[in-house]
């Protein structure tokens, strides 16, 4: 009976190691400031991570820009035309980040993002972004960050802004104004989206892009334009990558439990 238990309790310790390796790898962050300008595309060797291309519409280039004092955020977006340079605008202008494997994100900043009445927006920006697996063209889901209030911004899984996504947490790290009607300086409009699993699922390519003119997007924004901060997540191990720690998690287990056998006899 002993030696059943032990073996059990190593068994289904041993799969609870490999479950989480399907999900686990170093953490990894990339940063604006780690995105060099003046090109339409750059591929990335983020450090303990994948490889990434940062890339933009054609005809136009990666673009900087720095968000006011006191915070001089860093941030990313394209070079226009018709839009605000540094900034994504709205389709067909986009800023994607495309991996060399399948990641999940726990961290994502954009910034530039306002309600109604700043910046002459007539209705709350909201930015989109929409995850991609390898080589598709149709989107695997869209996710809509709308700013609703100065210091507040809600995540949706719906054009419609109704459903929220469960799970995250919408933290304002700069306020939304721009300074001309409200009781302080002008500030950067900084969200940063956290999870502790997953914000959107698995994924190999995520796409950043503005709302455009439909109703149903920004309520009427006059231009839904946003930049990206940061993001920060893992790879995903596949599982017959796990499949050798599963064998090591077991070995380990089994000779834990033999050890405890031999020493009680």
């Amino acid at each position: 009976m002993q030696y059943k238990s032990w073996i059990v309790s190593g068994v289904c310790g041993a799969m609870l190691v490999a479950s989480a390796s399907v999900a686990s790898a170093a953490n990894w962050s990339l940063e604006a400031s780690d995105i060099f300008t003046g090109q339409n595309s750059r591929t990335i060797d983020i450090d303990d991570g994948p490889q990434v291309v940062v890339s933009v519409q054609q005809g136009r280039v990666i673009q900087g820009k720095e968000t006011h004092a006191p915070y001089y955020t860093q941030t990313r977006g394209t070079s226009g035309p018709g839009g605000v340079p540094g900034e994504i605008d709205v389709s067909p202008d986009y800023f994607d980040l495309d991996f060399d494997t399948d990641v999940f994100l726990s961290e994502l900043t954009v910034a530039w993002l306002f309600p109604d009445g700043e910046y002459g927006d007539h209705g709350n920006e909201v930015a989109i972004f929409q995850t991609f697996s390898a080589n598709s063209i149709d989107p695997l889901n869209t996710f809509y960050l709308e700013a609703q209030e100065h210091e507040v911004a809600k995540l949706y899984s719906d054009s419609g802004l109704n459903n929220l996504v469960d799970g995250v947490i919408v933290e304002n790290l700069e306020i939304a104004w721009d300074g001309v009607n409200d009781d302080g300086p002008k500030s950067g409009g900084v969200w940063k989206i956290s999870s502790l699993t997953s914000i959107f699922g698995d994924f190999d390519r995520l796409r950043l892009v503005g709302g455009d003119d439909l109703s149903v997007l920004a309520s009427g924004a006059a231009d839904s334009d946003f930049s990206f901060v940061s993001a920060s997540g893992a790879a995903v191990v596949p599982v017959p990558a796990a499949l050798p720690l599963l064998g090591t998690a077991l070995a380990g287990f089994a000779l834990v439990g033999w050890r405890r056998k031999r020493l009680a006899a």
